[in-house]
């Protein structure tokens, strides 16, 4: 696998994205008959998910899954899910079962993040195959919700782990964590 570098405007990288996506989607579904994604929040998600949505695309086949999510309900404007769903997921039809959303509004957070870690390898395998990971970096450093210095970097071998003390609001979040 090659590794590219591509540094544009917000216009060309959109392009880039969704002609990445499509090729990688058509692979897998021609390879597997499905397509795995995990999908961010952030800046990621409101400057390319809308471009992603124009895509004709074979959205039951694709399973969709999260990076990390802030510990807020599926409703709150906070809420990865409900940007996605919004300028995603209902402007392109895509099925609400193939729309795996972390739980993170949970009481028990960790209890949420194993039962998350349990659908990832029911659909997508153990270990799970993801086909397009789609990432973005904070201003901070962190990817997904891993921060910089923080201890879960190096101690983490659940595969989504809660995350009780991040340095930026909100505190409690679920994260991918390998």
């Amino acid at each position: 696998m090659s590794v590219e570098t591509l540094i544009a405007d917000r216009t060309t990288l959109g392009h880039r994205l969704a002609s990445d996506f499509e090729a990688e989607g058509k692979r897998a579904l021609a390879a597997r008959g499905t397509f795995t994604i995990a999908l961010p929040g952030g800046s990621v998600a409101s400057a390319f998910f809308p471009r992603l949505a124009l895509l004709s695309f074979d959205w039951t086949r694709t399973e969709s899954f999260w990076t990390d999510k802030r510990a807020v309900p599926p409703s709150d404007s906070e809420s990865h899910y409900a940007a996605a769903r919004s300028i995603w997921f209902e402007p392109a039809g895509v099925p609400d079962a193939r729309i795996h959303r972390m739980p993170a509004e949970k009481t028990d957070l960790a209890s949420a993040a194993h039962e998350y870690a349990e659908e990832l390898r029911r659909i997508a395998g153990d270990p799970p195959c993801l086909d397009f990971v789609l990432l973005g970096v904070g201003s901070d450093g962190h990817v997904a919700s891993l921060f910089p210095g923080r201890p879960m970097l190096s101690n983490e071998r659940d595969l989504v782990a809660a995350v009780v003390d991040a340095p930026k609001p909100p505190p409690r979040r679920m994260t991918h964590s390998r």
